[in-house]
């Protein structure tokens, strides 16, 4: 069947105003990559290395500087005084980050802004989970049970090239109507097989009878003049790798390969294989790369250290230096975003970064369309 959404794993920051908000604030900033944001009055409750505090009256602005530099906000307080808050900092669905309110008992986590592409869904999911509560989701192809395609594109790091698209190919998936995803059959079968509106359409395949299509990775399809289509491209990727001495190239490999099937990655999306120099003279890991025909790079373990990272470890620090290996050499080779945060595979650890989306030129959404 088709797959759930991935976990949120963008940067969050988390708002308390009150006495009350604090226990709860402190259990997501323990299981999310957050920090804390409270209000100045709560300083004798909140621990100096606990978060930032703003002043009496700062809330707002503080919000105001936190917009652009966060992934998702994580408000816990009454809804209104979000809205109230965020209301003239709001652009457009594509860029707005995730917003979820919870309330100070954390029995309800309301995602209300970016739930699809912004990823407020999976954030709002995760809080209540990590809370004890319950997530409030109301977009409507959540409430039918099904995943739209941009709740797909977003949790799976795909970028989405006309995103202008997006509603009338879910308002089709909300009705029911048959749907063609053009692409590679392994995609078909991972992300949308299932589902009985939705239908392969192999290469050159047909496509008369379809009310939309979804064309993956400029798979050739010839649409009909009438059909709307929404292209997805899947990301290039970097895979970031940990190892103890004298692992075997066949141990990486299969580590690898669970990792891709659980993930739904394919071994085509690969660009860069990363790790820390002390690995350089690894045979296990020259002759996995090698064998895979992937290139391989390698980090001083200062240029990891100074890598931000969710997963940090003290015994990976005294073992090489960095407190990071798999996660910061994946983020630092791929410019981009973690998709898949550290994966202990026995002697391994796995993480997986994505490129940054490149800006689509004029008329290559077109490309693998059939004149």
């Amino acid at each position: 069947g088709r797959p759930g959404a991935a976990a949120f794993t963008g940067k969050v920051a988390v708002y308390a105003l009150t006495p009350a908000a604090v226990e709860p604030a402190r259990r997501l900033l323990v299981g999310l990559p957050a920090t804390g944001f409270f209000a100045a009055r709560l300083a004798g409750q909140v621990a100096a290395g606990e978060g930032n505090f703003f002043p009496a009256g700062g809330f707002r602005q503080q919000v105001r500087d936190n917009w652009r530099r966060y992934d998702g906000h994580l408000f816990i307080m009454a809804a209104g005084i979000v809205l109230r808050t965020i209301a003239g900092l709001l652009a457009d669905k594509t860029v707005d980050p995730a917003v979820v309110a919870a309330d100070e008992r954390g029995e309800y986590c309301i995602s209300l802004l970016s739930g699809h592409i912004g990823g407020a869904n999976r954030l709002a999911r995760q809080a209540a989970a990590l809370l004890g509560g319950q997530a409030v989701i109301t977009t409507a192809t959540d409430v039918q049970g099904l995943l739209a395609f941009d709740e797909l594109a977003a949790s799976r790091g795909w970028q989405v090239l006309n995103p202008e698209q997006i509603k009338a190919l879910n308002s089709l998936l909300l009705a029911r109507r048959p749907i063609g995803i053009a692409c590679e059959p392994e995609v078909f079968q991972r992300f949308f097989a299932g589902d009985e509106s939705l239908v392969h359409v192999p290469a050159g395949g047909e496509t008369s009878g379809l009310a939309g299509l979804v064309v993956v990775d400029d798979a050739v399809v010839k649409p009909q003049a009438d059909q709307p289509v929404l292209f997805l491209r899947r990301p290039r990727l970097a895979l970031g790798i940990g190892c103890r001495r004298g692992v075997a190239a066949a141990a990486i490999d299969d580590a690898v390969t669970r990792l891709f099937a659980r993930h739904g990655f394919s071994p085509a999306q690969v660009a860069a294989v990363a790790s820390v120099d002390v690995k350089r003279d690894e045979e296990g890991l020259l002759a996995f790369a090698s064998g895979r025909g992937w290139p391989l790079t390698f980090f001083a373990a200062a240029e990891l250290a100074a890598v931000e990272v969710p997963s940090p470890s003290v015994r990976v620090r005294e073992a090489v230096g960095s407190p990071s290996v798999s996660e910061a050499a994946a983020l630092l080779a791929a410019g981009g975003k973690l998709l898949v945060p550290k994966e202990k595979f026995g002697a391994l650890t796995l993480a997986v970064a994505a490129w940054p989306p490149a800006p689509a030129a004029a008329g290559s959404r077109e490309e693998g369309l059939q004149p």
